[in-house]
């Protein structure tokens, strides 16, 4: 007797239902609604789905370069003898705000600076010291890495900087056009500290835990000569156009005076979402009154800082604009407030016709109901009888939800038009002002954050998602992380468990973003009550570089339009620097081999191939570690596999080189070990294949540094696939080429 097939059903949950309608939607019935970008009246912070022809899995690659194929031929292979003439540049600028953005790059002088400019031609130590103003990098180095919702503690951006000068007084030295070299880890802004609403605690008195330390921008690249005919003029476009450019904000530093009076200076640098945290201008749980009051505080603390002996009298300090009822109204913050705050974004939402909403289906219960309904095409309408079964509550049950790119959207809306609030209410409040000078400061600030939060653009590519079970449709399909859906049920559950439940008063823009991207890996996801789709991993990853140049088109835009994370960057190019922030998928373990080892395809997709010992290229050497998995050796044991099938474990690997600029956490390499006397991974049969050596990557994270007049490279990479071995091998242009000429002499390809 055959056994009955027992399939698990579904378990129902407004999410689970979701992913459904999205995985089988098209046949069901109508699909879920999409995410309507640019018409959420969000003025401040472009949000805009990345369009175009990529693959998501190595989306971020296309990010880098704009002509991979180029920079593989000319940069990336380039010959050692090049390799040795390239002089590593980089350059350090001073940002200044202000009504037009300006820079001041920071003087490092090449030979010996004495000041002459005393009576009759001598040295002049009436106002400089007796030194030859040397200044020196001794050594930069930066990490890039990207961000999963299970990594919350990892920063975007680590940076140190490391320099000497022969004397304590040259980091003072004012020359004309340039920053003091002190601006480098000087902080312009004084002692501050700001209540907490809702709380006893208070925000961080630094200025970088409040976004106001000094920024500085740094690019880095190579100097070419061009006087002896060693590089040809395409190889100089290359190295030139392949400069990286990052911001930098404060974090720290250590200073060490030798007898001699010589000083060293270790300094410590952060990205942008790590130095607006802590900001109270970008608190999400703030109203633009307290948004407005926060800034009046934090500028008469500074203003009070300034003169110790006002700061030191009671008296003088009850003199300030706070009166009564903002003292109240800093004191009486509860837990209402948090749902005051997200329920406005809802409301919001609400209002533009963005909260959408769809009917349960009882054949979400069925596990071969998709391939049912795709059979037998629309239901045929039911019969008052027919609806009165035992599922009959389920069909009148309502799933309301949102899309995670209004969401965003309507984020940035709600940040940028409670900042205007707040310069407007504090406006208001200058005649009757006892201290205008307070106000001011107050309006700069707020003034000074919506033009940071105008300096951000958030970009949402494609994801491949895969059914769990095969339809009509095929087993993957195509969405963009802005229309994800997202119920409101998981929305409100994540609310309370992340947020109220843990009595959180203070929500800046780091936390929400990192909020976020945890809620966006709990939607359209693998769910073990609802195994729907295969799991799939987000993630959010961050560059800088220019201000877009085309226009975003309806919340959209192509990803061959975007401004890509390398470039040719000089001094007035820099001044409206830009940061990128990308949502975007993380290789998944069931997606297909991103390709099939074909460099020329590979390049045109951003993919690099490395290849270890070549006589030539930017490469140093690879190596690789084994994907600790005690599991399945044993079983690989136990079972009686193939010969050495034990070893068949893959690698993960590290990959040093001179120092370049290609990549980014999450973009996509290609490692051959043919060279190392392996075989070919290509190979089914290979060495290297049976080891478990070499593939498709994933970088986790990229480290530059610059020590002792070397640029260094190093990859952290993440086994993704083997390439494909089942396509016929890719015939070369040339070979294309003759094939077209020949059929064309033989009248095949004439009418």
């Amino acid at each position: 007797m055959a056994k009955k097939n027992k399939t698990k059903e579904p378990l129902f949950f407004p999410q689970g239902f979701l992913v459904y309608k999205k995985a089988y939607g098209s046949v069901l019935d109508k699909k879920l609604s999409l995410s309507t970008l640019g018409g959420n009246s969000n003025k401040f912070t472009p949000v805009a789905k990345l369009k175009g022809n990529y693959m998501p899995e190595v989306v971020v690659s296309r990010l880098v370069n704009t002509d991979g194929v180029t920079v593989d031929n000319r940069l990336l292979n380039l010959e050692n003898h090049k390799i040795s003439a390239l002089v590593p540049e980089i350059r350090l600028f001073r940002v200044l705000e202000g009504t037009e953005q300006r820079t001041l790059p920071f003087y490092f002088p090449v030979a010996a600076d004495y000041d002459f400019s005393g009576e009759n031609n001598t040295l002049n130590l009436a106002e400089t010291s007796f030194s030859a103003n040397a200044a020196v990098i001794e050594a930069f180095s930066f990490t890039l890495a990207g961000v999963n919702p299970y990594q919350v503690t990892r920063k975007f951006l680590n940076a140190s900087l490391n320099i000497k000068v022969d004397n304590l007084s040259v980091l003072f030295n004012e020359k004309q056009g340039y920053a003091m070299l002190a601006d480098l880890f000087t902080i312009r802004s004084d002692d501050a500290r700001t209540s907490l609403l809702g709380s006893d605690k208070t925000q961080s008195s630094s200025a970088l835990a409040n976004g106001r330390s000094c920024r500085i921008i740094a690019t880095l690249g190579y100097s070419v000569p061009k006087n002896f005919n060693m590089f040809t003029a395409d190889e100089i476009i290359s190295i030139e156009q392949t400069m990286q450019i990052i911001n930098l904000y404060y974090a720290g530093h250590d200073l060490n005076v030798a007898q001699d009076g010589a000083t060293s200076v270790s300094i410590k640098y952060t990205g942008y979402l790590e130095t607006v945290k802590d900001d109270s201008s970008f608190d999400f749980l703030s109203s633009a009154d307290t948004k407005a009051a926060n800034n009046r505080r934090e500028t008469k603390s500074s203003r009070a800082a300034k003169n110790i002996s006002k700061s030191l009298s009671k008296q003088e300090d009850k003199k300030g604009d706070e009166t009564e009822e903002d003292k109240k109204e800093r004191q009486k913050r509860t837990q209402d407030d948090n749902r005051d705050a997200f329920g406005s974004l809802i409301k919001q939402l609400y209002s533009l016709g963005r909260i959408y909403k769809t009917e349960f289906d009882p054949v979400y219960y069925s596990v071969t109901s998709a391939e049912r309904a795709e059979e037998e095409g629309p239901p045929a309408p039911t019969t008052k009888n027919e609806q009165e079964t035992e599922f009959s509550v389920f069909k009148k049950h309502t799933i309301h939800y949102f899309t995670f790119g209004d969401f965003i959207d309507c984020y940035f809306a709600k940040l940028g038009s409670d900042l205007e609030t707040s310069i407007r209410i504090n406006h208001l409040r200058k005649p009757k002002s006892k201290s205008k000078e307070d106000l001011e400061a107050a309006i700069k600030k707020a003034e000074d954050a919506l033009k940071s939060l105008k300096s951000i653009n958030i970009l949402m590519s494609d994801i491949n998602v895969q059914r769990k079970k095969e339809s009509v449709q095929g087993q993957t399909f195509l969405e963009n992380v802005a229309d994800v859906p997202i119920s409101l049920d998981t929305f409100y559950t994540m609310v309370w468990h992340k947020i109220t439940k843990q009595t959180i008063a203070f929500f800046d823009m780091q936390s929400f973003l990192k909020f976020s991207l945890e809620m966006l890996n709990r939607s359209l996801d693998y769910f073990p009550g609802a195994p729907i789709i295969e799991d799939i991993e987000y993630k959010m990853s961050t560059y800088s570089s220019r201000k877009l140049r085309q226009k975003i088109n309806k919340g959209e835009i192509d990803i061959d339009e975007t401004e890509k994370a390398t470039g040719s960057f000089t001094k007035s190019s820099i001044k409206d620097l830009t940061e990128y922030i990308v949502f975007h998928q993380q290789p998944a373990k069931y997606s297909k081999s991103p390709g099939n080892g074909n460099r020329q395809q590979d390049s045109e997709a951003g993919m690099f191939h490395l290849q270890p010992n070549k006589d030539r290229g930017l490469l140093k050497n690879v190596t690789f570690s084994k994907i600790s998995l005690p599991a399945r050796e044993a079983s690989l044991v136990v079972g009686n596999g193939d010969l050495y099938d034990e070893l068949r474990i893959p690698h993960n690997a590290t990959a040093t080189m001179y120092g370049n600029f290609m990549f980014l956490p999450g973009s996509q390499v290609y490692v051959e070990p043919n060279t190392l006397g392996f075989g070919s991974v290509r190979d089914k049969n290979s060495a290297a294949r049976r080891l478990g050596f070499g593939g498709y990557y994933t970088v986790e994270s990229v480290s530059t540094s610059f020590n002792g007049g070397q640029l260094e490279t190093s990859l952290n990479l993440l086994f993704n696939a083997f390439p494909e071995t089942n396509k016929q091998p890719s015939l070369s242009s040339g070979a294309k080429k003759s094939i077209s000429q020949v059929t064309n002499m033989m009248g095949v390809n004439k009418p």
